[in-house]
């Protein structure tokens, strides 16, 4: 199912936890705009989801090797 972007952490974790939802692909965003945080921040919260997909490098642009991460990686926890 799909979410807004621009959800905050808590809206984030209610609607995993109420779809039941397994994984979450979430975008990264840029500096100014740091959306893959409030997504790992819901997605730590929810009850049952387990994994988590970042899409995206920061707002770096795609380096066009024809490969993209399907690795779940954890949000940093420092920069």
């Amino acid at each position: 199912m799909p979410l807004n972007m621009l959800l905050k952490a808590r809206e984030v974790a209610y609607h995993l936890t109420d779809s039941d939802a397994k994984a979450y692909f979430a975008f990264a965003g840029t500096p100014e705009l740091p959306i893959g945080q409030a997504a790992w921040e819901g997605f730590r919260a929810s009850a049952d989801c387990t994994e988590f997909f970042l899409i995206g490098n920061g707002g770096a642009p795609w380096s066009g090797d024809g490969r993209r991460s399907r690795t779940p990686r954890p949000w940093p926890t420092s920069p």
